[in-house]
């Protein structure tokens, strides 16, 4: 009876290989999975993407993908939409009877040298002992190629975005606001400190409340959502 129930879970895998093969090297649609090493940090993750046909579209390796982890989604997302990762699989956590998740988010385009809208589907496979997301699978749509639709789309979902940006550079102080606004026009440390009658350490000080606060740790990342949020 066990070599049997063996059997059937081999031959059941082998068929979800299969079908995953399918998906994967599908023009229309893009596979991978997402796995954390540590629960809840997501910086801890490492990719497992199943469309070999479409590496010369991507322009990495699958073994450069998946040791970047995170950071081949700052090469590749676009900045505003970062979180969106994060984001996911803590509604995913939260709502652990929905079949998936759907998201929308922009990536680089090889080919196009533009971003490009897409729609994906998040479905979680497997948790951590302590309830959170181990391992998540994604299932990813071109949404349109249509450059009028592209560009409504994407005037609507920077709107979303901003007065989320917004919201969140207003949790800084006025005195972070002003140092941030100087790092925007590219003034160092030292000028910035000078420019405002303060020492560079308080600068420093305050750069690092900024990051704490907005939990943005990347300097571009900082500026570039800085910058669209419109506050600067």
């Amino acid at each position: 009876m066990e070599h049997d129930r063996l059997s059937l879970q081999a031959d059941a895998s082998a068929e979800n290989a299969k079908y995953l093969a399918i998906i994967g090297n599908s023009q229309n649609t893009i596979t991978f999975f997402i796995a954390l090493k540590t629960p809840g940090n997501v910086s801890s993750c490492h990719i497992s993407w199943m469309n070999t046909g479409r590496l010369a579209y991507l322009g990495h390796t699958l073994p450069e993908i998946r040791e970047r982890g995170l950071e081949y989604f700052r090469h590749y997302l676009h900045p505003a939409d970062l979180n969106v990762l994060d984001e996911t699989l803590k509604k995913l956590e939260k709502h652990k009877s929905e079949p998936f998740i759907p998201a929308s988010y922009r990536a680089m385009d090889k080919f196009r040298k533009a971003y490009v809208w897409y729609y994906c589907q998040v479905s979680a496979c497997d948790y951590f002992p302590d309830g959170s997301i181990r391992e998540v699978q994604v299932n990813v749509y071109e949404i349109s190629t249509d450059k009028v639709l592209i560009a409504k789309m994407t005037a609507i979902f920077n709107e979303i975005n901003n007065l989320g940006l917004q919201a969140m550079f207003n949790t800084i102080s006025r005195r972070q606001k002003e140092i941030l606004a100087l790092l925007i026009k590219g003034h160092t440390e030292k000028e910035t400190a000078e420019i405002l009658g303060i020492s560079v350490t308080i600068v420093r000080t305050h750069h690092q409340r900024i990051r704490d606060t907005t939990k943005i740790t990347h300097i571009n990342e900082l500026i570039a959502l800085a910058i669209q949020s419109g506050l600067f």
